[in-house]
């Protein structure tokens, strides 16, 4: 306040009441104590309820101000914002690569309000907490970790956030690199002459994620 009474200001009490156009209503305490701060916040108010708000100040000297001027009607309700999710930086591209056998580490920031409900998948199924894979929610991060990759974990991960306000899915496409598996079928050997042999395979059936571009004979 401008003046003080002449004494310091202690503190504040914050009062409420039904909002009626009339003006009619108590006005009710919202803090059980002084609030020494220039703002409070209010609790136990209900979703669709008017309210309005007016503050009191006290001093040292135990003096209570006047009500100061109302705020007018308030309505109590949840603060609406579109889902919001980007993939970390890492795992922005056209293809995430992971050697097989160490850990794919899918990290992306989330938003939201009311709080979104947040998962992961791959393909069209929910990836579940289990012993290869982990999951991290919080309100600003979803965390997927698939442990110990194999070629099976290749594929297209997507995560939804969703909430009142709508649905945001962000995709990444992986692809496990691995050992290529052996040549498909028999070996067989023509041409046979005292000194030389030739020999003819067939490409194997798992490339390990990559182009077979040579072979070891």
């Amino acid at each position: 306040p401008l003046y003080d009474g002449g004494s310091k200001i202690v503190g504040y009490i914050v009062e409420r009441k039904p909002y009626h156009v009339t003006g009619d209503g108590r006005w009710l305490k919202c803090n059980y104590t002084i609030v020494s701060e220039n703002f409070f916040t209010v609790t136990a108010l209900g979703e669709g309820e008017e309210y309005e708000f007016r503050v009191l100040a006290k001093n040292s000297a135990g003096v209570i101000s006047k009500g100061s001027e109302t705020t007018g009607p308030v309505t109590c309700k949840d603060e609406y914002s579109p889902p919001k999710a980007e993939l970390d930086a890492k795992l922005q591209g056209d293809v995430v690569t992971v050697r097989a056998g160490s850990d794919l580490v899918l990290e992306a920031s989330i938003g939201g309000k009311p709080e979104p409900k947040v998962f992961w998948s791959k393909g069209e199924k929910e990836l579940d907490l289990c012993e290869k894979i982990s999951l991290q929610y919080t309100s600003k991060h979803a965390v997927a970790i698939i442990k110990f990759c194999d070629r099976s974990d290749t594929g297209k991960y997507t995560l939804t956030v969703k909430n009142a306000s709508g649905t945001k899915q962000v995709s990444v496409l992986v692809k496990v690199l691995d050992s290529p598996g052996p040549c498909a079928g028999k070996i067989t050997i023509s041409r046979v002459t005292e000194e030389k042999c030739t020999l003819a395979w067939k490409p194997p059936h798992e490339e390990g994620g990559a182009e077979i571009t040579h072979y070891i004979v």
